[in-house]
């Protein structure tokens, strides 16, 4: 659990934890806290933690089949990572939304 580690280690471990609860078939769980840590990265001004955790969420929202949700993200995100010129982070989102394009 995070709570063992350093402050500075939390935010990368939770991306992990989230991850992992995704992967294990969790995913109700893993929307639920990789949302909540992008909102406290973001908070935080941990933009790469942020950024991940957010692509992570959509993920996981495709996976359960909340497509509008999911797509609304990766649009945002990657205008956003484009703007802040961080072009594979862009490149990334857009791929997600690609593939959740195709039937």
């Amino acid at each position: 659990r995070t709570a063992d580690f350093e402050p500075d280690a939390k935010p990368s471990l939770a991306l992990v934890e989230g991850l992992l609860a995704a992967a294990e078939g969790r995913r109700e769980e893993a929307a639920r806290d990789l949302a909540a840590l992008a909102a406290d990265a973001r908070a935080a001004s941990l933009a790469f933690v942020a950024f991940e955790a957010e692509l992570a969420h959509a993920e996981v929202e495709l996976a359960l089949g909340r497509q509008a949700g999911a797509e609304g993200r990766l649009r945002a995100l990657a205008a956003e990572a484009r703007g802040k010129g961080a072009l594979r982070g862009a490149s990334t989102a857009e791929a997600l939304l690609a593939r959740a394009a195709r039937p």
